[in-house]
C-alpha cells in the first residue's frame, strides 16, 4: 500500500504565480486568451430568475458564468490588488464620478442647497430621496445639482416632478422650496451648462481616471452626459465542459432579527444551491486599436494579466469557497488586427474526460486531461502559458 506523502519541501518557485513576460505587456498587440476554472461544492454564478440556482443553458444543461460576473471579479482585483481607481465601486453613485469629470473639464453646473423648513427633517429627506431617483439631478448631502440640458424653469420643474401627482406632499414641498427657480437662477449668467466640447473632455477624463473604463468601456450618459467608450478587453460568458447537476440543500437559521420572529420559532429553514464539481471554459479578447485609443499602458496590461491569474482571490465565500483558475493561455499577435483566426488558436486546447465511462460524472479536476497543442516557431504569434 502506498500513500502520497511529501518527503521534500515544496519550492515556492514551483507553485508561485508566473512572472508576466514582456510580450503580454504590449498594448499594441492583439491578445486572445482562453482560461479554465473550476468550482467545488459551490455556486459560481447564481441565477436570480431561478431562486439563485447555478446558471444553466436550457438545452443541454451546461453551466454558465456570465461575462458580467467575471468582469466584476476582475474589477475588484484591479481596484483592491492593483490600487487603481474604478468607475464602478461599492456605495458610490456613478453620477457623482461623471459630475466630477464634467467639472474638471470646465462644465458649469447649477447647484443649490436645500434647507429644512419648520424642523421638518423627514420631509426634506423625502424630497432628497425623490430628487436622487431622477435622471437629471445629483444629490450630495443637502446639495442638489441639476445636470439637464434645458435651463428654463418650466423644463426644470417638469424634470423635478417626474411621476409625482400634482397634489403629492413631496411635490408641494419642492414647490415651496422654489427649487426650479433657484436652479434657473444658478444657471443665469453662465455661458453654458455643459457644451459638446466639455462632454468630450469629460469622456477623456473618465478614461484617464478610471481603469475599468479603459479596460471594459462604459456608458457614461446617466446624469451628466460624458458619452460612452468601448473597451479593448472583452470577456464572453464561460460554459462548463460537461452538464452540471445543481444540488439543493436545506439550511437552518438560528439568528432572529425581531422578537416576533423569535417567538414563532427557534429556527427558520432556508435553502442553498451548489454544484459538487464543474470545470468551465472561458475566453477573453484584447482589441489593440481600442486599447491604443483608450491609452492602455504596459502597467495596465501587467495588472490585467496579474488580475486574471488571481481572479478568484478576493471572491472566497461559503458558497464559492473552492473556485480556482486551472488554465490561462494567451496568444499574442504581432499585428494589432491579428495574424490567425482566434477559433483555430483556441482549438489547440483540448479538454477530455478521463473517467471510467462517458456516463460517469466528473468529481474533480483529476477527472479531466488538458492537452495543449504546440505552435510551430514563427515571428508573428507568441503563445504564453500563464497557468496550467
Amino acid at each position: 500500500m502506498t500513500t502520497d506523502v511529501l518527503t521534500e519541501p515544496v519550492r515556492l518557485a514551483d507553485i508561485a504565480y508566473t512572472e508576466i513576460p514582456e510580450v503580454l505587456l504590449d498594448p499594441a498587440r492583439r491578445h486572445d486568451c482562453l482560461f479554465l476554472f473550476d468550482v467545488e461544492n459551490g455556486n459560481p454564478n447564481g441565477d436570480p430568475d431561478a431562486e439563485n440556482s447555478p446558471r444553466t443553458e436550457g438545452i443541454h444543461g451546461h453551466g454558465i458564468v456570465t461575462d458580467g460576473c467575471l468582469k466584476s471579479k476582475l474589477r475588484n482585483l484591479i481596484r483592491e490588488y492593483g490600487g487603481a481607481e474604478t468607475f464602478i465601486q461599492p456605495a458610490i453613485p456613478l453620477n457623482n464620478h461623471i459630475r466630477d469629470a464634467v467639472v474638471a473639464a470646465g462644465g458649469n453646473l447649477a447647484e443649490v442647497t436645500l434647507d429644512e423648513q419648520d424642523g421638518d427633517h423627514d420631509g426634506l429627506t423625502d424630497i432628497l430621496n425623490h430628487i436622487d431617483s431622477l435622471d437629471d439631478f445629483v444629490v450630495d448631502g443637502n446639495k442638489v445639482t441639476y445636470t439637464g440640458a434645458q435651463a428654463k424653469k418650466s423644463h426644470i420643474d417638469k424634470a423635478l416632478k417626474g411621476e409625482l401627482p400634482t397634489d403629492s406632499p413631496i411635490w408641494k414641498a419642492i414647490s415651496s422650496q422654489k427649487l426650479g427657480s433657484r436652479l434657473e437662477s444658478a444657471l443665469k449668467g453662465k455661458k453654458s451648462g455643459v457644451t459638446d466640447e466639455v462632454r468630450q473632455a469629460a469622456e477623456v477624463e473618465m478614461v484617464r481616471r478610471f481603469a475599468d473604463v479603459r479596460y471594459f468601456g462604459a456608458v457614461m450618459s446617466t446624469g451628466l452626459n460624458a458619452g460612452q467608450r468601448r473597451g479593448p478587453v472583452q470577456i464572453v460568458p464561460a460554459t462548463s465542459i460537461d452538464p452540471i447537476y445543481p444540488m439543493e440543500m436545506a439550511i437552518t437559521r438560528q439568528a432572529k432579527t425581531t422578537a416576533e420572529r423569535l417567538a414563532k420559532s427557534r429556527t427558520e429553514i432556508g435553502r442553498r444551491s451548489m454544484v459538487t464539481y464543474a470545470l468551465y471554459r472561458g475566453h477573453m479578447f484584447y482589441n489593440a486599436p481600442l486599447g491604443i485609443q483608450n491609452g492602455m499602458t504596459a502597467d495596465d496590461m501587467r495588472l490585467l494579466w496579474e488580475s486574471m491569474m488571481r481572479m478568484f482571490t478576493l471572491d472566497h465565500a461559503a458558497g464559492r469557497a473552492m473556485m480556482r483558475m486551472r488554465g490561462l493561455y494567451v496568444w499574442s499577435h504581432k499585428s494589432r488586427y491579428g495574424d490567425a483566426p482566434f477559433d483555430r488558436l483556441f482549438d489547440m486546447v483540448k479538454v477530455a474526460k478521463i473517467v471510467k465511462s462517458e456516463t460517469e460524472i466528473p468529481r474533480s479536476f483529476e477527472d479531466y486531461q488538458i492537452n495543449v497543442g504546440e505552435l510551430e516557431p514563427n515571428d508573428r504569434i507568441v503563445f504564453t502559458r500563464l497557468i496550467g
